[in-house]
């Protein structure tokens, strides 16, 4: 590597991301410097539009899921090569521990054409306690609410419920209410 002026390497000054800019936003994340080093050069990967390969992604979860890390990764990386999340999502995933807890919460249902939602949290919650919070947010009648298990909920930008209603499949994801595509 050749050294830059100030004294960060040249390779790892990408003209859209500045390395000093990587450390000030994650650079606090990493104890070493290789560490941080490695971090900067997975995110570059994602920045070109690359999706992870499974050893960066392993990377980026750290050891303590590693295991659940390995069940996610083919799917998600199947995910990301069909369009259903972005790279940026995959690696989200990996970022943010998504569905680490629980390998099996990461479902999909598609909500248009080429258009999915896909749980991002695992915190099962109870039938009872989905109805109320769908029918609370969206004003459906709690009576006519079928809730099609499992759901998942974390907060109110961080939830996965699909539930029917009528002759509608929903599915309520982070904040959002779309109808299941058919």
């Amino acid at each position: 590597m050749t050294e830059h002026q100030d004294g960060i390497p040249s390779e790892l000054n990408s003209p859209n991301y500045p390395y000093t800019e990587f450390l000030r936003n994650r650079g606090w994340k990493y104890a070493e410097e290789p560490q941080r080093v490695a971090a900067y050069l997975r995110e570059l990967v994602v920045r070109s539009g690359r999706i992870l390969n499974e050893e960066e992604f392993l990377a980026e979860t750290g050891t303590q899921y590693a295991e659940a890390a390995r069940q996610l990764y083919p799917k998600l990386s199947a995910m990301a090569r069909a369009g259903m999340i972005s790279v940026w999502t995959l690696m989200d995933y990996a970022r943010h521990l998504w569905c680490m807890k629980n390998p099996a919460a990461l479902i999909s249902v598609e909500i248009g054409p080429k258009q999915w939602a896909v749980n991002s949290c695992d915190t099962e919650i109870p039938e009872e306690r989905a109805k109320e919070i769908v029918c609370t947010l969206w004003g459906f009648d709690t009576a006519r609410v079928q809730i099609q298990e499992p759901a998942y909920y974390e907060a109110t930008d961080w939830n996965y419920i699909r539930f029917r209603c009528g002759p509608i499949n929903w599915v309520m994801h982070d904040d959002e209410l779309d109808k299941i595509y058919d």
